[in-house]
């Protein structure tokens, strides 16, 4: 494609991949759907400004895309206030891969079976982990502990 402003996904599952030099001045909207975006392989910073809703910065703007995937290089995924991924998000290396929420007063609840190949988790003061698989290094952060009611370890 050349000359291409923007991209609108269909009513259905679509996947959108970012080539080395890709760029688009207009957006990609998934439309319906459970859409994927897959970054270009250069260091990338991810913004998520809304739901399912941001911007690669010098790449192009992006909503309605529920899973977003780095690549072999370092990525950062900043979130502003209230922002959210609905889906998973995946840094797709060990490359120091970076979830930044020091724009974001709002609580913050992480699903960690939807993430994957994140090495950092940085800068909130509100924060819940769900159950997973995955271990951080979580840095300039409080964490709140509260008793679990009924909780019964596993035998």
């Amino acid at each position: 494609f050349d000359h291409f402003q923007s991209l609108v996904g269909s009513g259905i599952n679509d996947v959108f991949y970012i080539e080395t030099n890709g760029r688009l001045d207009g957006e990609i909207n998934g439309s319906g759907g459970d859409n994927s975006l897959f970054a270009s392989n250069r260091k990338n910073i991810w913004n998520i400004t809304g739901a399912n809703r941001g911007f690669i910065e010098n790449i192009l703007a992006f909503s309605n895309i529920q899973n977003l995937y780095g690549n072999e290089n370092e990525d950062i995924f900043k979130f502003t206030n209230y922002a959210f991924i609905s889906g998973k998000i995946d840094g797709k290396s060990n490359l120091n891969n970076i979830l930044d929420f020091s724009k974001h007063t709002s609580i913050v609840s992480i699903d960690l079976n939807k993430i994957d190949n994140i090495q950092k988790i940085i800068n909130t003061t509100d924060f819940t982990f769900q159950p997973g698989n995955n271990f951080f290094c979580v840095v300039y952060i409080e964490i709140r502990i509260f008793p679990l009611k009924n909780f019964k370890p596993a035998t």
